[in-house]
């Protein structure tokens, strides 16, 4: 996960003598080189989503059509049974699509909420800076003690 690729580089700073703006450099250099990366394909998440609700209405469509042109042409004895089995086909096209579909938008939604937080003040990278501070500060009073 990009998170903990960027706390790696974090910690990798931690092991050498540090400056808390040794361990910010080296976690936003992280970032510089992982956040682009995630950004690039974000919209091809969403695009697909939408493409295939999109398929899945087309399908729904055309089986209706299908539906109705078979039970046009057909004895009045099989018109309802024949409906019914077209309709369920139909049906089954959208489901399918949105069964595929919601999950993608969701994922979009998240990753979209990811890429937001990340140009506020990273809070991620703060709040480790942070505990590593306070660690550091609780090994130097053991040290000394």
């Amino acid at each position: 996960m990009a998170i903990g690729k960027i706390v790696t580089y974090g910690i990798e700073r931690l092991r050498t003598p540090h400056r808390r703006e040794d361990i910010d450099a080296a976690m936003e250099e992280g970032m510089m080189e992982i956040v682009p990366r995630l950004e690039k394909r974000t919209h091809y998440i969403a695009t697909f989503a939408n493409v295939i609700t999109l398929v899945g209405l087309l399908g729904t469509i055309i089986g209706l059509i299908k539906a109705f042109t078979a039970v046009a042409n057909v004895n009045p004895a099989e018109k309802a049974e024949l409906l019914a089995a077209s309709i369920s086909i139909a049906m089954n096209n959208t489901a399918f699509a949105l069964m595929v579909a919601i999950p993608f938008l969701l994922i979009h939604a998240f990753c979209r909420r990811v890429h937001r937080d990340r140009r506020q003040p990273g809070g991620a990278k703060i709040s480790f800076l942070n505990l590593a501070q306070r660690m550091t500060a609780e090994v130097r009073q053991r040290a000394a003690a």
